[in-house]
């Protein structure tokens, strides 16, 4: 949960236009992941690093046309991975 929220504070500030996608999603990036008022835990941060490596990638090569759009990929991955786990704990409750 603690890695879908960080990657939703940096989707919340990239714009949500084309326009200088790149270096924004850098400095917000960095902003948010050196925040020292929320830890990530050193699993958080090497799952939340890696997205943000994929990402760059992705759009650097084109397989995705914003840094935006792959974010919110990953954080729909993982929200849905969540929120299966937590049916899967109901049901075996019920």
């Amino acid at each position: 949960m603690e890695r879908t929220s960080r990657l939703n504070q940096v989707i919340n500030h990239l714009p949500d236009d084309l326009a200088d996608d790149q270096a924004a999603f850098e400095k917000n990036w960095a902003k948010v992941i050196n925040d020292k008022s929320r830890r990530l835990t050193p699993k958080a941060r090497q799952k939340a690093s890696q997205i943000a490596d994929t990402c760059v990638e992705d759009y650097r090569v084109g397989k995705m046309v914003t840094m935006r759009a792959c974010l919110e990929q990953h954080h729909d991955y993982m929200a849905s991975e969540t929120n299966k786990k937590i049916w899967q704990a109901m049901k075996s409750k019920g």
